[in-house]
């Protein structure tokens, strides 16, 4: 029977490919909907390729997929009028909806923890400042390449290319994506490094009662996530599926990302100190 972690890429590969499908329906913009999830096109299947030559860690399994139903979403609708974006203009006084500010800071954030995998495990760079620097040069860099991407559509496309470059008449639009794929790269070097130092290889083991415990409250927990994001996400996609696919992809994220991260507390339960002068 397949684990759960030989299982986790097809979960992932189908919630990505069930939002791609449902998005397709019926988006705003045909012409920027295939723009705005060609990346998705492009990445997985290169990823499903070289996964057995390469497989990702986890973490970024589940990041890459985050990065692209939120690339999905802003197909869907547009990047000006994706409904959370409504929501959090509204709750932060914002003057425009910054979802698309959502999507630059994933466009550095997952990039530098794949970057960073990929250096480490090829062992071209060790850990340090200079892993440091050229992760944070090549989030700029792919940062660079999209918004060259976006003025060459702006040329071919002219007006046409409005709902895709998102600019919602900012004229520092470029320079503030850049900052925010910037902002995603560092937080996502400081993410990598202290979930390295702390809970890199979790250990499952545990005596029984604790693993137990373990089981039922993550299910708990993940039950429960569910039921609270339900009518939260509903309300901020507009009643739309796509809140659905989003409440998964969190549940997801939670299992296999977060929950993990306490199996090294629940490993020490129950454990007891040797008496002196017995053997295990």
């Amino acid at each position: 029977m397949p684990s759960a972690e030989s299982r986790l890429p097809l979960t992932l590969l189908g919630l990505v490919g069930l939002a791609l499908m449902a998005s397709a329906l019926a988006p705003y913009d045909r012409a920027t909907w295939w723009m705005e999830v060609a990346p998705v096109l492009i990445v997985a299947p290169l990823l499903v390729a070289t996964h057995r030559r390469f497989p990702l860690t986890t973490l970024l399994q589940v990041l890459i997929a985050a990065h692209a139903l939120v690339l999905i979403v802003g197909g869907t609708w547009t990047y000006a009028r994706v409904p959370l974006g409504f929501w959090l203009q509204d709750v932060l006084a914002l003057d425009r909806n910054p979802y698309d500010r959502i999507g630059h800071l994933m466009q550095g954030f997952v990039p530098a923890i794949a970057a960073r995998e990929i250096l480490l495990r090829h062992r071209v760079l060790r850990e340090g400042g200079w892993l440091f620097f050229v992760v944070t040069c090549v989030c700029l860099a792919i940062s660079a390449v999209y918004e060259l991407v976006e003025w060459a559509a702006a040329v071919a496309l002219g007006q046409g290319a409005e709902a895709f470059l998102g600019t919602q008449g900012d004229p520092w639009d470029t320079q503030s994506d850049m900052a925010m794929a910037l902002l995603g790269a560092v937080l996502g070097m400081t993410f990598a490094y202290w979930l390295d130092r702390r809970y890199v290889h979790f250990d499952v083991r545990a005596v029984w009662w604790a693993q137990v415990l373990k089981t039922v409250l993550g299910l708990a927990i993940t039950i429960g996530l569910r039921a609270a994001l339900k009518a939260p996400l509903l309300a901020l996609c507009g009643g739309h599926n796509i809140a659905n696919l989003i409440r998964y992809a969190l549940m997801v994220i939670f299992a296999a990302g977060i929950w993990p991260m306490t199996f090294g507390w629940f490993g020490r339960l129950g454990r007891n100190k040797p008496v002196p002068g017995t053997s295990d």
